[in-house]
């Protein structure tokens, strides 16, 4: 029996050891995802902010062709594509955000566009402009696609986030249950160990 009870003992250590292995993986590629998440839900942050910050200085210039706010709109717009570049390469490993990033970045070019025919000289260009204050289709189109992909990511920040929980409790399930089991089987042996010491005594004091 001490060989069946530490044959068992093995086989839970190992099986405990697998599991955990496995868990503690699970639960890395949870939290990994989830830090993912939140990265491309940090980057259409700083996308958005960079195409204001556009706008902004654009407007400004228009209202009093101050140089400092053409250098300072040149410097925003310079930031826009390298940040819808990089949004696309965060969201490449999900088909619905790679639609998402393809119909953003035609909607910032023709943002970036107008910002261009925004810049041109001409103060009758410059008055119409600020009288049409009018979203542009550009504008519209970034907004309502920026807040479907962050819909998405919110989507996957709470299911990863749920998953990675699940995998940490899963973690601390089975260490504990692995624990368990280890400290019965030693008891168990312990228990046999003292019966056949008794045992053995018995049958020293029949043989006197």
């Amino acid at each position: 029996s001490q060989i069946i009870i530490l044959s068992l003992g093995v086989a839970v250590l190992i099986a405990i050891s697998a599991a955990s292995q496995y868990f503690v993986l699970q639960a890395r590629d949870d939290s990994e995802a989830v830090i993912h998440t939140i990265e491309v839900e940090n980057q259409i942050s700083t996308l958005l902010l960079e195409i204001r910050r556009a706008e902004s200085a654009t407007r400004a210039y228009l209202l009093s062709s101050g140089p400092q706010f053409l250098q300072e709109y040149e410097v925003a717009a310079k930031n826009i594509l390298p940040a819808m570049d990089k949004l696309a390469r965060l969201t490449a490993d999900n088909p619905t955000q790679v639609a998402s990033a393809a119909e953003l970045r035609k909607a910032v070019e023709m943002r970036l566009a107008e910002f261009v025919a925004r810049a041109k000289p001409g103060e009758k260009i410059r008055i119409d402009i600020l009288r049409n204050g009018r979203a542009s289709n550009a504008v519209e189109a970034i907004s309502k696609v920026s807040a479907s992909m962050r819909a998405e990511e919110a989507r996957l920040f709470a299911l990863r986030n749920t998953s990675a929980d699940r995998s940490q409790q899963m973690v601390a399930i089975v260490t504990t249950t692995g624990s368990g089991i280890e400290i019965a089987l030693a008891g168990f042996s312990l228990m046999q160990v003292r019966r056949a010491s008794r045992a053995r005594d018995v049958a020293e004091r029949k043989l006197l």
